[in-house]
């Protein structure tokens, strides 16, 4: 498969997720932790692909979906679940069990609200989990104005295991030039390496995310492997601006 991607064949997830779960060996060790970009195009479609083909023929428990609203007009930290009646539960089975007890530590319900909708938020990934792990329970969660430490702080009683996978959805920076993002994600990339220190650079929309996974990541005592990073392009008003995207898996 050559990359970048013909944008027409993003038109066929059905022909493409297949392709892309297998452009590399699976991982010999089985992967706990994924982070993958927040967005499927021509030029991420790689990064997708050498994330997912690290965990395919693994098995898993469940899945966690993680990701942050991105909102800004309510700034009060809150963390979002969906219920049994929420859309992204008419493809796949949800991970009651977790989704009570992230409930009792304070996450809220709620259901295909436009803003928080989980299909929306997760709607590049799902189709990789409906084909690598068709009938896996998943537990998606959404983040807003949340800091890692109030993430994890959710997380408390949730007994992540070996025979979990976690996918931290994101990007490291974007509306920046090439040079600028270049700048940005090299130091971002290297606390994710190091899983060390707390990435505060504001272009870093998905901080909160990020510090997530290192900060568990370093607590699980799991090990990290870059698998690639592209700044992609996108179209500004006044010059050409970039999003800086990479995947990463983390195991024992």
């Amino acid at each position: 498969m050559d990359f970048p991607l013909d944008p027409k064949q993003l038109e066929d997830l059905d022909t493409l997720v297949p392709e892309l779960c297998s452009i590399k060996e699976p991982d010999v060790e089985k992967i706990n932790f994924l982070i993958i970009p927040d967005e499927l195009n021509s030029e991420s479609a790689e990064l997708f692909g050498l994330a997912f083909s690290s965990v395919e023929k693994k098995q898993y428990r469940q899945i966690y979906l993680i990701t942050d609203t991105l909102l800004t007009l309510d700034p009060t930290p809150k963390i979002y679940i969906p219920d049994s009646q929420d859309e992204i539960f008419t493809q796949h089975q949800p991970a009651v069990e977790s989704l009570l007890q992230l409930q009792s530590n304070g996450a809220l319900f709620t259901t295909n609200q436009i803003d928080i909708a989980f299909t929306k938020h997760f709607k590049d990934v799902l189709p990789f989990i409906r084909y690598l792990f068709p009938d896996v329970e998943i537990c998606p969660i959404l983040t807003n104005c949340s800091t890692a430490a109030q993430i994890l702080e959710k997380f408390a009683g949730l007994q992540f295991t070996s025979d979990d996978l976690i996918i931290f959805v994101g990007s490291l920076s974007s509306g920046l030039t090439r040079a600028e993002a270049l700048d940005n994600d090299t130091s971002v990339l290297g606390h994710l390496l190091s899983q060390d220190g707390v990435i505060r650079i504001s272009q870093t929309r998905f901080a909160n995310i990020l510090n997530t996974a290192c900060k568990l990541s370093f607590a699980m005592n799991l090990r990290s492997r870059k698998y690639g990073y592209k700044c992609t392009k996108q179209n500004g008003r006044s010059l050409i601006q970039v999003k800086g995207m990479c995947a990463f898996g983390y195991y024992i």
